[in-house]
């Protein structure tokens, strides 16, 4: 059973993460930066009984173990190295794990939609990022920027001001005014009688197009949000390129 560190334990681990931060290699700070470290007895027949061996686990975040994961046998051997260096205690071997608590497995149906535009298969790719790696409010809270950022670009790449002009000419569908822009580019790119079917359909996602950019905006702003709430609007915000895309591959009336 792990054991409650003491003020000993803390300083060494104080003592070794000082020493890494003047460490020009970047996996030596990052490591030691997020991370947890517990300490156990160290069970060795061999050892005479008033030494003070211990084992050391170290718990990283999940995203800066996976970022160096090929390096990581190399940095174990240098970090139970420099602990046994700085310490009266005996550490005889050492743990490296993924803090799972902060990991999240998220539901493998999300997956971004592959568009003509980089700029637009990036921003979804960052969504997701982010949706795994969210685990506070504020995190959540910039889920619903980066929805919001993405939806303003992808109106800006396919709404032409010369071809999308609205019905009613109160409508402003100016730079910034995506969600005008979106409702406009579809009622201009799906009309006519040949295009029924798909209007219909398309009519059909306007609302939950419309909800999708306004839980984007909302949840920008709101303190208490929770898990599903981001991830209703990172589904949402790759459902509206999912439209505009096949809106888009078609050929104009």
């Amino acid at each position: 059973m792990n054991e409650v560190l003491s003020p000993s334990f803390d300083k060494v681990v104080a003592m070794v993460k000082a020493i890494y931060g003047n460490n020009q290699l970047p996996i030596f700070t990052e490591m030691m930066t997020f991370s947890v470290f517990t300490f156990e007895k160290h069970w060795n027949k061999t050892l005479p009984p008033e030494v003070k061996a211990y084992n050391i686990t170290q718990h990283v975040h999940p995203d800066v173990y996976i970022k160096y994961y090929a390096n990581m046998d190399t940095y174990k051997r240098s970090l139970l190295r420099d602990f046994n260096k700085v310490s009266m205690y005996v550490f005889g071997e050492l743990t490296i794990l993924p803090d799972y608590e902060k990991f999240t497995v998220m539901d493998v149906g999300i997956q971004p939609v592959y568009t003509e535009w980089e700029e637009i298969n990036m921003g979804q790719q960052k969504l997701i990022d982010l949706l795994r790696q969210s685990n506070e409010h504020l995190d959540f809270q910039n889920i619903g920027n980066t929805a919001r950022i993405i939806l303003q670009k992808l109106a800006d790449i396919v709404f032409d001001p010369a071809r999308h002009i609205p019905s009613d000419p109160k409508i402003n569908c100016s730079s910034g005014k995506f969600k005008n822009r979106l409702h406009t580019y579809i009622a201009i790119e799906l009309q006519g009688s040949d295009n029924a079917s798909l209007l219909e359909f398309a009519e059909a996602q306007i609302n939950a197009m419309e909800k999708t950019i306004d839980l984007a905006n909302t949840t920008t702003h709101k303190l208490n949000v929770e898990w599903p709430f981001a991830e209703a609007c990172v589904t949402g915000a790759i459902s509206v390129i999912s439209v505009i895309k096949l809106i888009h591959q078609r050929q104009p009336v």
